[in-house]
């Protein structure tokens, strides 16, 4: 067969074309030794107060309406979802969606993912109902009924 793997050849693999004892596994990251340099530079350029700068514009930005912000927000607190969680969310919006949905979460707009939100077919955490409030209002949309009450913690009347 001109498919086979060699015996334990010059490319160190077995018959079974399984890596035989001793292999060094190949050359690794050419660029390895490059992007940490890099990486030591930013660390060493970026101090606290630059960061905590940069995250409380992100934070104002989710605040504000910004689907991206509040994506990240959440994806840096909790981690990004698995693979397969969103592949069966996605499945079943597909099913049970609105006619029509044929684009990924990825590929939508931040008024598309709210109009899906308020159509009741997934459960929504308030942060999210909130952020989808905030899309309606900076649109000049009229709310949906499954948002109008919706706040965001900072946006909570404070008890006197």
């Amino acid at each position: 067969m001109a498919n086979s793997p060699s015996i334990n050849g010059a490319n160190g693999r077995d018959a079974r074309g399984r890596f035989v004892k001793g292999n060094a596994g190949g050359p690794g990251n050419p660029h390895i030794q490059k992007v940490a340099k890099l990486k030591a530079v930013m660390l060493e350029a970026v101090t606290q107060k630059d960061l905590r700068a940069i995250v409380k514009v992100l934070i104002e930005k989710a605040r504000a309406g910004d689907v991206t912000a509040a994506r990240e927000v959440m994806d840096r607190c909790f981690g990004k979802p698995s693979q397969s969680v969103e592949l069966e969310a996605d499945a079943t919006l597909r099913a049970q969606g609105p006619a029509g949905l044929d684009k990924p979460f990825e590929e939508m707009s931040d008024l598309e993912i709210a109009e899906i939100l308020a159509a009741g077919h997934v459960e929504v955490p308030p942060i999210l109902k909130a952020t989808a409030r905030r899309v309606y209002e900076a649109k000049g949309l009229p709310v949906p009924a499954a948002f109008a009450d919706a706040v965001l913690p900072a946006e909570e009347p404070t008890q006197p």
